[in-house]
């Protein structure tokens, strides 16, 4: 009995294996057909997306650098992922973009410094890493986007009395409240 039910078996495992060599070979790793094109920003997943975008701030081809910066934003805005960029050296690169000659690169830069100044770990760390004197800078911005997303997130600095300390600190209440007023 035992040789039969053996055999009934190890028929039935040969054909599990067909059946998936078939389906293997089917689906086999094949050369991409639609390959990405090279500006195009291909997250990870998990824990390596937030270390991978923060990366591309500073990439030199202006189309990544804003899709990064859009993406960034996006994903920020979930509390772990703003600590986990500030962790990852987000505020003196985006510090950097505020300075760039592109005008969507310094918006979304300013936009991703507004988010970060919404949670207390990024209020001090916008203060201790010269985000809040950065912001303080492009307070004379021309382009007015800029300037509202600057006004945005020097406003969420000063949300609480720590926040404000930096901002007091750069000296930059007159110069704020002259800009809201326009």
């Amino acid at each position: 009995m035992e040789e039969d039910f053996g055999s009934v078996m190890s028929e039935a495992n040969t054909a599990g294996l067909v059946v998936n060599s078939k389906h293997i070979a089917k689906f086999a790793v094949r050369s991409d057909p639609q390959p990405l094109p090279a500006t195009s920003v291909t997250l990870a997943y998990g824990n390596w997306a937030i270390p991978k975008l923060v990366g591309l701030l500073t990439d030199e081809t202006l189309i990544i650098r804003q899709r990064a910066l859009k993406s960034l934003c996006e994903r920020i805005h979930r509390g772990p992922c703003s600590i986990e960029a500030i962790q990852e050296g987000a505020v003196p690169k985006l510090n950097e973009c505020m300075h760039h000659s592109d005008r969507l690169v310094r918006e979304r830069a300013a936009e991703a410094l507004s988010i970060i100044a919404l949670s207390a770990v990024g209020r001090q760390a916008l203060g201790e890493q010269n985000g809040v004197q950065t912001l303080h800078n492009s307070l004379s911005e021309k382009e007015p986007s800029v300037r509202a997303k600057v006004l945005r997130a020097l406003i969420n600095q000063t949300a609480v009395r720590e926040g404000t300390m930096f901002v007091l600190h750069c000296k930059a209440i007159a110069l704020l409240v002259a800009q809201a007023s326009q």
